[in-house]
């Protein structure tokens, strides 16, 4: 591990590496090291093994996101943390994690979505949680179906379109391809 900065940051590229081989052997060194680095660089250590555990759906990778307290992540980790967090229905951290994503990631329908969620269950303002939903809840993607059924309105199949016009079809009909 080494006693300076750059040698224990150099270590925790090295685990975040070991840990796409081997994700056991990688926990196994940072549990017997973790001891000699600063608190921030425990946190950063436990992170880098978090993404790989949970990409790897590995049960523990809850357990290392909460080791990794507040450690900075990139956009990527910071999903892969809301994702195990809803696999274990871990509320508080769904939201306080989609809380923390820049702007444009947590306005992606899945994560206002998954927010609104978050909030009911940890018996945030109701009112908020409804913004949430009515913001995508226009959309015909699959959250904003999900969105409708939570404000109690029915998902229904749009009317079909106007069939197309002879100046429509034109051009298909003179294609000879």
């Amino acid at each position: 591990v080494g006693d300076t900065r750059v040698e224990h940051e150099l270590y925790i590229v090295a685990l975040g590496r070991m840990a796409r081989a081997s994700l056991k052997l990688a926990t196994s060194s940072l549990e017997k090291n973790e001891h000699k680095l600063s608190p921030q660089e425990r946190q950063a250590a436990w992170a880098t093994l978090a993404l790989p555990a949970s990409t790897q759906l590995s049960a523990d990778a809850h357990d290392y996101w909460l080791k990794a307290g507040s450690a900075p992540l990139s956009r990527e980790a910071q999903q892969w943390k809301a994702r195990t967090a809803l696999r274990r229905a871990d509320w508080q951290l769904l939201r306080a994690t989609i809380e923390a994503m820049p702007e444009a990631v947590r306005r992606d329908q899945a994560w206002l979505y998954w927010q609104a969620r978050a909030l009911q269950a940890t018996g945030g303002n109701p009112q908020e949680s409804r913004e949430l939903y009515e913001h995508i809840a226009d959309q015909g993607t699959f959250y904003g179906q999900l969105a409708l059924e939570e404000l109690g309105r029915m998902v229904v199949e749009p009317p079909p379109g106007p069939p197309p016009t002879a100046v429509e079809l034109a051009p298909m009909q003179a294609n000879q391809g």
